[in-house]
C-alpha cells in the first residue's frame, strides 16, 4: 500500500495518472477506481493527454476526443479499466469486490479518503473509519498480491513546506501510516515555482540516502519526472 499525500488541489489525481500512464507504457494493465473528484468523462482526456504527452484542447470536439483516444490506445501496452464511483458511495466492499473482478497488476484509489467503511456515518469515530479503510486497503494488496496506490489530502499550508512527514497526514495519520508500505508527502517549498515539486519520502521499507527528492511537474499532460 502506498500513499501520496497533498493539500486540496495540487495534483493529487494528476500523479495518480501519471502512475497509471507510466505502467502502461511498460505493458502493466491498470484498475483506476475514482471515487469522489472526477468521473470518467473528465478523466479519459487526462489519460489519453498523458499517453500523447500533449495537452487536450479546451475546445476539442468529441470528435477530436475519440480521435486522440484511439491514438492513446494505440502507445498502450497494457488495458485501463477505470470504475466510477462518483455518482453513489463508495464503500470497503465496493473496493474489494472491483479489485477481485478486475484483476490488475496496479491498483488506484482516488482517494481512499472518501471511502467509507461501517463507522463512516458517526462523526465522533471519524479517525476509526479511516482506519478501517486504510487497513483494509492493505489487507487487499497482500490478499491479491498487488500494489495499491491512494491519495490523501494534507493541510493547505504544508505546501509551503520544504519536507514534509506522516504528521502531515492529520486525522488517522497512526492508521494510515501503520497501513502503508509507502508514504510520499508532495509540497511546493518555501518559495513555490512553477512546475516544480518537492517529494518527501515520509515513510519506506528501505533506507536511502536522500529523503527528499527534486520532482518536475507538466501538470496539462499529468507527466512527473
Amino acid at each position: 500500500l502506498g500513499i501520496v499525500a497533498m493539500p486540496p488541489g495540487r495534483g493529487k489525481s494528476g500523479l495518480m495518472i501519471n502512475f497509471a500512464v507510466t505502467a502502461l507504457l511498460k505493458g502493466v494493465d491498470v484498475l483506476y477506481i475514482t471515487v469522489a473528484d472526477q468521473g470518467i468523462d473528465e478523466l479519459l482526456p487526462r489519460f489519453d493527454s498523458a499517453l500523447l504527452e500533449e495537452p487536450t484542447p479546451l475546445d476539442a470536439s468529441e470528435d477530436v476526443l475519440c480521435d486522440r483516444h484511439r491514438a492513446a490506445q494505440r502507445l498502450s501496452k497494457g488495458h485501463l479499466r477505470i470504475a466510477d464511483y462518483t455518482d453513489r458511495e463508495c464503500s470497503v466492499s465496493d473496493i474489494a469486490r472491483t479489485v477481485r473482478d478486475a484483476p490488475s497488476g496496479l491498483v488506484l484509489v482516488d482517494h481512499a479518503d472518501d471511502v467509507s467503511s461501517p463507522y463512516s456515518h458517526d462523526p465522533t469515530v471519524t479517525r476509526h473509519s479511516l482506519r478501517v479503510v486504510y487497513g483494509s486497503l492493505k489487507r487487499l494488496a497482500v490478499k491479491h498480491n498487488v500494489p495499491i496506490w491512494t491519495g490523501s489530502q494534507i493541510h493547505e499550508a504544508a505546501w509551503y513546506m520544504a519536507t514534509a512527514g506522516i504528521n502531515e497526514l492529520a486525522e488517522a495519520k497512526v492508521g494510515k501510516a501503520t497501513g502503508a508500505a509507502v508514504v510520499l508527502v508532495f509540497t511546493g517549498g518555501a518559495k513555490p515555482t512553477p512546475s516544480i515539486m518537492y517529494a518527501s519520502i515520509a515513510k519506506a521499507r528501505r533506507a536511502y540516502r536522500e529523503r527528499v527528492v527534486l520532482v518536475s511537474v507538466d501538470m496539462p499532460i499529468c507527466r512527473f519526472w
